[in-house]
């Protein structure tokens, strides 16, 4: 069942208007499944280390006055070793990547969002956001339709520093100009701010947590102090993606005009509130 099916779309809404939503919705959905298919296979997991610890001990056996065989025989009982460690750890190199992965598809589907957004509605280009954009005459005109929209996102993202903020606030003025934009609920926009100041150290300071993180989400500290590693639980992930999902909802109920639900309520969206 899709968002379609949950909020009762109107036949005649244009795809457009949705799509990238849609998209991302079953994006999130797959990749949750695999994470669930990861899990169930911890039952195993042993089991599937000492077939790798075998696959090992028998390239060994084979590798007698061969240096090329002596190194495959390395990487097998490295490897041995690696998915015995991550299991018992509870996957965080998995947690990791999909943290990473994502929040990439979410910053993707915002701007295929704005995009389509811009590309199909006319109107929406009368928002005075676009006539503080500076462009020549020349470039304007030698832009194709396509390239053009991309070009103002762009533009749009560096006038207002967006790419130097964090949580929603990093999308606030995309979202404004195409009329989806306001407040998400606490709880919300901070699992959005945590997950990507989590996602910065993950692909910035390999995976460690630094000051940054650490002043941003102070309720981290007890659970990563600086310079060890960062080791997110399936819980992590599961309140990321569906905090993601939550602003996906949200915005595809804006997209069909359905504004005014609780789910709207509260809160800026520059980050979480500190006690």
């Amino acid at each position: 069942m899709g968002l379609l099916d949950l909020l009762g779309k109107q036949p005649a809404t244009p795809d457009w208007r949705t799509r990238a939503l849609e998209d991302f919705s079953e994006y999130v959905f797959e990749h949750l499944r695999v994470l669930v298919a990861q899990h169930v296979a911890l039952t195993s997991a042993h089991v599937v280390a000492s077939a790798v610890e075998a696959a090992a001990a028998e390239e060994k056996a084979k590798s007698e006055g061969s240096s090329t065989d002596e190194r495959k025989a390395t990487i097998f009982q490295d490897a041995a070793v690696f998915a015995r460690q991550e299991i018992d750890d509870g996957l965080p190199l998995t947690h990791a990547q999909m943290t990473v992965t994502l929040w990439s598809a979410f910053e993707d589907a915002i701007r295929t969002l704005v995009f389509d957004h811009l590309s199909n509605d006319a109107a929406l280009w009368e928002h005075p956001e676009f006539a503080r954009l500076k462009f020549s005459v020349q470039e304007f005109r030698a832009l194709a339709k396509d390239a053009l929209v991309l070009r103002v996102l762009d533009e749009l993202e560096r006038a207002h520093g967006l790419g130097l903020k964090t949580g929603m606030g990093r999308f606030a003025t995309l979202l404004d100009v195409i009329g989806l934009g306001g407040p998400f609920e606490r709880k919300v926009s901070d699992a959005v701010h945590e997950m990507v100041q989590v996602r910065h150290a993950i692909a910035h300071r390999r995976g460690r947590a630094d000051q940054r993180l650490l002043t941003a989400c102070p309720w981290l500290q007890s659970r990563f102090p600086a310079g060890e590693r960062i080791k997110l639980t399936r819980e992590d992930v599961d309140r990321y993606a569906y905090a993601l999902l939550d602003v996906n909802q949200i915005l595809f109920r804006r997209a069909l005009g359905m504004r005014g639900d609780a789910a709207d309520e509260t809160t800026d969206t520059d980050g979480p509130a500190v006690a």
